[in-house]
């Protein structure tokens, strides 16, 4: 679609899907992801803004958060899941009792 370089973006609706954003600045704004295309993000700067899921991403987040509120191990294979995606080492397993 496009590709945006060093780029403000202030208190606007930007659709993420199918573009490359190099050096911009998201102000205040609704970023908007589907999940249909890539995006690329390279060295980009976000303040105060939120998302918006929408199609196969906004059915994706739904299901996340349904296991993790379904007990029977869900909240934590959706930790786990964050702690993959966010490169954050997994809690120390406690050491087994001694008889």
């Amino acid at each position: 679609m496009a590709d945006f370089s060093k780029k403000r973006f202030n208190k606007a609706m930007v659709v993420l899907d199918g573009n490359t954003f190099e050096q911009c600045e998201f102000n205040a704004c609704t970023l908007v992801f589907s999940g249909v295309a890539d995006v690329k993000l390279t060295g980009s700067k976000i303040t105060d803004c939120n998302w918006r899921f929408d199609g196969p991403a906004a059915r994706t987040a739904q299901f996340m958060s349904a296991m993790y509120a379904s007990g029977s191990g869900g909240k934590e294979l959706i930790d786990a899941t964050f702690r993959q995606l966010t490169g954050a080492a997994a809690p120390a397993m406690p050491e087994p009792a001694l008889n």
